[in-house]
């Protein structure tokens, strides 16, 4: 899992590292190599030439969300 601290907002984002094969598969001390891009609306890996829009995580939570959701709403259902 991949935390991510936004201290404007106050709250952690916490992301599998599945989602980024790029940063799964690189080592920890590529991981640490990053740096703040946009103002801070992105991340960006210098060694790994990789950028992570802090929205599109965002995006993809919502998304991961919604379709947990969807099952178990769809096995409650079907389990009545």
């Amino acid at each position: 899992m991949w935390t991510i601290a936004l201290w404007y907002s106050r709250c952690e984002l916490a992301v599998p590292l599945e989602w980024f094969p790029t940063l799964r598969d690189a080592t920890d001390t590529q991981r640490g190599n990053w740096r703040l891009i946009g103002g801070g609306e992105g991340i960006h890996w210098e060694d790994l030439d990789e950028d992570i829009l802090v929205e599109s995580l965002i995006r993809l939570l919502i998304n991961e969300h919604k379709e947990l959701l969807k099952r178990k709403w769809d096995e409650y259902i079907n389990n009545k």
